[in-house]
């Protein structure tokens, strides 16, 4: 029978056995498969808006193709910035994405920036994008978009653009089309209804805005479509000229939706959501629903290197670097 300091030697060693088998066992155990448990995506704007259907449409298609559960998160404060500190505070596993919006140039470029695009955050896809147009009303002093851009640059000032906020992509807009000589006052709305309600009114002679959200007022005759503003012509309103066709290059001010992850997410994994994505984009499903809000389908996907170039793009138009 062992006794005293045998018994005390022997429970040490095979406690000892028992701690290296252990870590072995660890250490030969295979990584954990991505993805093999839910995945969140962290949506930066409340319950019932743009945003918030975008992510809860995005939710169920994205689960279907990774096989896992997919939930929506609402994180809202700061213009997003709340989104992407809970974004950054997670591991860089695959498991948390964040949504995004045309805030994203503001927040991640520029000396002043609190994450830094590449560094903190890299983006997955762009996955819609609507070009902003001017509106104006029936029977306004120019016909088309060449006598519009004669007028404004003869009375400098004088022209009143309705919007529902003069940060973010409005007036980034109306500072560029200052510097190219064209002054207009940009004046924001609490709700751009009234907006509308001021152009048709004939309060404002100019209305900017993304042709989804007024479709039914140009279809009714009372916002008339004038300048596209973009390198590009609209699917959507092929009469149309673009701002580009005047000499007025650069003037990305759309506004887009798309996905962002953590910086140093393994290859693999960003690879798999990639895909996963690019699946979703491809679906009838995510086809209609983004129909519906006046996307061009066919143009709005870009992936994750073609994104970078877009939003480094969009931040030069937006003046946050050179």
């Amino acid at each position: 029978m062992l006794k005293g300091k045998r018994l005390v030697q022997l429970i040490s060693i095979v406690v000892g056995i028992s701690l290296v088998t252990a870590l072995v066992g660890v250490a030969c155990a295979p990584p954990e498969p991505y993805p093999s448990r839910t995945v969140r995506i962290i949506c930066p704007w409340g319950v019932g808006g743009g945003s918030d259907a975008f992510a809860r449409k995005s939710a169920p298609i994205l689960a279907g193709i990774l096989g896992v559960n997919v939930i929506v998160s609402n994180v809202t404060g700061s213009n997003e910035l709340a989104a992407m500190a809970d974004l950054t505070g997670q591991p860089a596993d695959g498991y948390h994405i964040c949504q995004i919006t045309s805030s994203l140039p503001e927040n991640t470029y520029g000396p002043e920036a609190k994450y830094k695009m590449l560094e903190d955050v890299i983006p997955l896809a762009r996955m819609q994008y609507d070009p902003s147009t001017l509106f104006t009303y029936p029977g306004a002093p120019w016909k088309d978009a060449g006598e519009l851009l004669e007028y404004i640059k003869a009375h400098p000032g004088e022209v009143l653009m309705a919007c529902s906020f003069l940060g973010g992509s409005e007036g980034a807009f109306v500072n560029h089309f200052k510097r190219d000589g064209y002054e207009v006052e940009g004046l924001a709305y609490d709700t751009i209804s009234e907006g509308y309600a001021s152009v048709m009114g004939k309060h404002n002679q100019l209305l900017f805005e993304q042709y989804a959200l007024v479709k039914g007022l140009v279809e009714g005759g009372k916002l008339i479509p004038i300048l596209q503003i973009g390198d590009n012509r609209s699917v959507y309103l092929p009469d149309i000229p673009s701002t580009a066709e005047y000499g007025l290059e650069g003037y990305e001010y759309g506004e887009f939706r798309g996905f962002i992850v953590k910086a140093g997410i393994p290859e693999d994994v960003l690879q798999t959501l990639s895909e996963a994505v690019y699946t979703m984009h491809e679906t009838r499903e995510w086809k209609e629903f983004s129909t519906s809000y006046g996307m061009d389908w066919e143009t709005s996907f870009l992936p994750t290197e073609e994104a970078i170039k877009f939003f480094e793009a969009m931040a030069v138009a937006y003046g946050v670097i050179e």
